[in-house]
């Protein structure tokens, strides 16, 4: 891969809005002005990907930072620096230069661009363009608005699937545990009364009741007390029912621990697979014990998944410490004990290597050679992260007494190459024009309410765009459907 396509995608993860040009963009990256520095800054680090010389060092290390109201529109002052990636071609997405060695924009050349933001404390869902950062929409995620929603995953058709964790306000098991599917498109949403209209949320502080909202697809319940994963698998074929996987466990105790992991119809939200697995507990297993301060770990089973190319779900169980496959054609289960105490947030590349982050530090699996690697410690906090398809792995850094911010490791040679200090970040995601976007974390043990923002990072000039007006954020996983857009793979080694 050519190093201009490495300063364009330099490695973030999100989920992308609406695509609305500003007819007063201020022109081409390179010629950008804003606080940040120049496109013409950029150098090579000596892991072969792009780093940023110049930052304002008295600004945390970052560039120009502008902010969005409570309303979510931007500032006038956010136009200069956010608009200069709106001249992407989607088959050359280098900048304003033609480059014949560009790859095409592993989104696709699409029309829309969203972010999908869990608000946790309120059991709601944020819809948000990524380019004007205007929220489009807001949905409540469970019958009861009790399902604590913590991942989305997007799929291949833009539509989004959210899984309610199912706990109670002090974070112990609760009710309200299930997935369900939201249009992201309105031509795909269905006049339900027939009143002529699509009746669905325009924003925040517009929730419809729950069954009023006619882009809400269908709700799934599970029937674990901790639903926690979701990720779509690619669909198998062009029109093909695209399918996606789930888990959640009712049982892990100080030796053994079930879990129970589901594959749904993406068209209807029916279960048409399930599969129980018993894992052993490890030297690593936590039962009954405080987590960050906050909540409670003991029956909460897997944290995170992600679907490779060929349509697998991988998935980390945090009680026991073992990363999962399951075989999208056979659903056999392959599982590995991971060495390092790096597991929360689980992300895959474009070769098919499997990232573990959170806690001390970063984790790799080659699938092929069945080898783990894991970075020099760095306390992150347990949270989430996403490779952007060009080399560098995006790290969310802050909650449970981990270093804030976006961090950036090699995705070769897992070295950490930079940080940007924006808040306490739970989230990371990477959107259609190649921006990263951290989204904050409702306070634990203390910490100030980072939940109520969003931020999307520029990695090339530095410039900082906060979006302000979440209600408990608590979101990762992949928020914008850039991770499966890009995800590789790689056949397991089998002993």
């Amino acid at each position: 891969m050519t190093q201009a396509i490495r300063r364009t995608l330099l490695s973030f993860a999100v989920m992308a809005g609406a695509c609305s040009g500003d007819p007063e963009s201020s022109g081409a990256r390179t010629g950008q002005t804003g606080g940040g520095v120049s496109g013409s800054d950029i150098v090579a680090g000596s892991d072969g990907a792009s780093v940023v010389a110049g930052a304002d060092s008295s600004n945390g290390g970052v560039g120009a930072v502008t902010s969005a109201g409570t309303d979510g529109m931007v500032a006038a002052a956010a136009t200069t620096g956010q608009t200069a990636r709106l001249d992407l071609n989607f088959d050359n997405p280098t900048g304003s230069t033609a480059d014949p060695n560009a790859a095409p924009n592993p989104m696709g050349d699409v029309d829309y661009s969203y972010i999908w933001v869990a608000n946790s404390t309120q059991g709601t869902v944020s819809k948000i363009d990524t380019r004007t950062l205007t929220e489009l929409g807001r949905y409540q995620t469970s019958p009861n608005a009790q399902g604590r929603p913590s991942r989305t995953s997007v799929a291949d058709d833009g539509n989004v699937a959210v899984a309610n964790r199912g706990l109670t306000t002090d974070g112990g098991p609760g009710e309200g545990g299930g997935v369900m599917k939201i249009y992201a498109n309105m031509d795909d949403c269905v006049d339900a009364n027939g009143n002529g209209v699509i009746d669905t949320s325009t924003g925040a502080t517009d929730i419809k009741a729950w069954g009023q909202d006619e882009c809400v697809a269908w709700y799934q319940v599970i029937p674990e007390a901790s639903n926690r994963p979701v990720a779509w698998a690619p669909p198998p074929a062009q029109d093909a029912t695209a399918k996606l996987w789930t888990a959640g466990t009712n049982s892990c105790t100080s030796t053994n621990c079930s879990i129970t992991v589901y594959r749904l119809n993406g068209d209807t939200g029916v279960i048409e697979d399930t599969i129980p697995i018993s894992l052993p507990v490890g030297p690593d297993f936590i039962s009954g014990t405080t987590f960050g301060g906050d909540f409670i770990i003991g029956n909460y089973g897997p944290y995170g998944a992600a679907s490779d190319g060929g349509g697998n779900v991988w998935l980390f169980n945090a009680n026991t410490t073992h990363l999962i496959r399951v075989d999208a054609v056979t659903l056999d289960v392959l599982m590995w004990p991971v060495p390092a105490a790096n597991g929360y947030g689980i992300t895959i590349d474009s070769t098919g290597r499997v990232f573990l982050c959170g806690a001390q530090g970063v984790t790799r699996f080659d699938p092929q050679s069945g080898t783990f690697d894991s970075s020099n410690p760095i306390p992150l906090g347990y949270n989430g992260c996403m490779t952007d398809g060009a080399g560098t792995l995006w790290v969310a850094g802050g909650s449970d007494a981990g270093t804030p911010g976006l961090h950036a490791f090699s995705t070769d040679t897992l070295s950490h190459t930079d940080t940007f200090t924006v808040g306490n970040i739970k989230g990371v995601s990477i959107d259609i024009d190649g921006f990263v976007w951290g989204v904050g974390s409702t306070g634990m043990s203390g910490l100030e309410d980072w939940g109520r923002f969003a931020y999307k990072v520029d990695p090339i000039t530095r410039d900082v765009f906060t979006f302000e007006g979440l209600n408990g954020a608590y979101s990762y996983s992949d928020m914008t459907g850039f991770g499966l857009k890009q995800a590789g793979f790689l056949p397991p080694k089998l002993e």
